[in-house]
């Protein structure tokens, strides 16, 4: 039988921060592993964005909510994202042959990523007040479907008049494009990209990392301001339904 004490540490809440940052790891290692054996030994760039991938989602669904309950969401966002960050970092520094610099942007470009998904999720539970439940699993898929934007409306690129302006659209749009341009690396034309999609065919450019970067930062800053205005509306609306019942 535990402690009184040692209930009481167990108990906090970073604990359960930590189990989720260990957890997050050990996941990630698992499954990639699990698809190297399955299809092979990926390139080493091709590699690291399968984890990244797979990192980002397992740290969306593994956010310690009621851990960090205590505080704003503001801050168990920020608390989480610094969590997530240092555990990419341990992750693919273990897991990988990459340099300093790809390993630091790289967990930088996740980390930047799983933001903005979290800030879709808190103004999602404010615009579905009464179905907030909903706003995680409602995240996430738009974000399945957004990343693979490139392979089905790719013949909607390759036969638009303005061929290579709409290619650069859809690419824009998929967050797997950021994580490559992220790690240099053109993952359209991959194998199973170039055999897949159209865009081996066609002309077309990435954003530059660093205006990539700015556009999903300031994203996720005007979605953050939109919650917390929709918050403070819903406050002050609180506020007079109980004066009218006073």
């Amino acid at each position: 039988m535990l402690k009184e004490h040692d209930s009481h540490l167990f108990s906090k809440p970073w604990i359960e921060v930590l189990s989720r940052c260990l957890m997050l790891v050990l996941l990630t290692f698992a499954l990639s592993e699990m698809f190297v054996l399955k299809t092979g030994r990926l390139p080493p760039k091709a590699d690291l964005l399968l984890r990244m991938c797979y990192f980002v989602t397992l740290a969306f669904f593994l956010f310690p909510q009621n851990a960090l309950s205590r505080l704003s969401s503001l801050g168990a966002m920020a608390m989480w994202g610094l969590a997530s960050l240092l555990s990419v970092i341990i992750l693919l520094s273990i897991t990988t042959m990459a340099n300093l610099y790809v390993l630091a942007i790289s967990s930088i470009a996740v980390t930047i990523v799983l933001m903005l998904m979290m800030s879709i999720v808190q103004l999602l539970k404010h615009l579905f007040n009464s179905h907030s439940s909903v706003a995680p699993l409602l995240t996430f898929v738009s974000f399945v479907v957004i990343s693979a934007v490139p392979v089905w409306l790719g013949l909607w690129a390759e036969y638009a008049v303005d061929g290579e302006y709409s290619a650069n659209i859809l690419i824009a749009m998929s967050p797997l494009s950021y994580f490559s341009v992220m790690l240099d690396y053109d993952y359209l034309r991959s194998a199973w990209f170039y055999q897949n999609t159209p865009f081996g065919a066609l002309r077309f450019d990435y954003l530059s990392p660093v205006y990539y970067s700015f556009l999903l930062l300031a994203s996720t800053f005007v979605i953050l301001v939109l919650s917390h205005l929709l918050e403070k509306k819903e406050l002050i609306s609180n506020l007079f339904k109980k004066e009218k019942t006073v």
